[in-house]
């Protein structure tokens, strides 16, 4: 569990953990150099539960540096993540553990999801980032940017082969984790909500800026795209070009644009069309 300032929900998120129906478990929260109350929170709970521990990092490294200091101080053989201002269902470990010991090989098990607002009431469904299938889900993922992880479950010795998250990208350092492991790995889909994501004004997506966030999401988009183009099949190409494309536009990218636009008539067509219909952010 990274945590910057969540005192204001950081206790909600420890709760639905130490209320999981499966109780073989360590809670590890990672303090990213708060300046509020959330670490004496935190630390209230390490105080009277032996499953939570609490780890106080000296200056701001942003989530990516808090999640692999977790994962560098796990002792299980699964990792889990949530932020500090989300919650999970009582049932995740309980049906992601179980689903992913039904198979005899390391698999990414990942679920639904369902959000809240800052009292933790229940919103309307937002729209859907991820697949909802099992099997080889990178193409998917990849044109979806299916990017949370907290909905996954991953078998820790699946880091060995893939890395850590990247510490240089602000933002979408889950984005480049899932895509890294779906090259990897199978996904297995539990269908059920399981984790919920609660919509804030102070959340990461409020803090990071819309033109960095774009930012990052298209260089993880472009790397892995290059990487992988010659084996994805035409539908996910010109998906993934069509989401380049925009992203070029709404960020300036020119130069990058017409690289990706001159593909065929129909991709140069969108690019103009984005060029029109999107308001460059500065």
């Amino acid at each position: 569990m990274p945590n910057f300032n969540g005192g204001a929900f950081i206790s909600f998120a420890i709760e639905s953990v130490l209320k999981q129906t499966f109780g073989d478990f360590e809670l590890i929260v990672v303090d990213d150099a708060s300046t509020d109350d959330s670490v004496r929170i935190a630390q209230t709970y390490s105080n009277r539960c032996e499953a939570v521990r609490v780890i106080q990092l000296n200056r701001r490294g942003g989530s990516a540096a808090a999640r692999n200091r977790g994962i560098s101080e796990a002792r299980g053989r699964e990792i889990c993540f949530l932020d500090s201002d989300d919650i999970y269902s009582s049932m995740k470990l309980d049906r992601q553990l179980g689903s992913l010991r039904e198979e005899s090989r390391p698999v990414m098990v990942y679920c639904d999801w369902w959000r809240i607002d800052e009292a933790g009431n229940a919103l309307p469904p937002g729209k859907r980032d991820h697949p909802r299938k099992s099997g080889w889900i990178f193409g998917d993922a990849l044109a979806q940017t299916f990017g949370a992880v907290s909905m996954c479950m991953v078998p820790r010795v699946c880091f060995d082969r893939v890395g850590l998250f990247d510490e240089s990208l602000q933002w979408a350092e889950d984005f480049d984790l899932l895509l890294r492991l779906a090259r990897e790995y199978e996904f297995k889909y539990v269908n059920q909500a399981l984790y919920g994501y609660r919509t804030h004004e102070r959340s990461k997506r409020k803090v990071v800026g819309r033109r960095e966030r774009l930012l990052c999401e298209s260089l993880v988009t472009e790397k892995h795209f290059q990487a992988t183009k010659d084996v994805l099949d035409k539908g996910t190409r010109k998906e993934v070009i069509s989401n380049l494309l925009r992203y070029y536009s709404l960020t300036g990218q020119n130069r990058k644009m017409l690289t990706y636009g001159v593909t065929s008539p129909g991709a140069f067509v969108k690019m103009l069309l984005l060029a029109v219909r999107h308001e460059r952010i500065d």
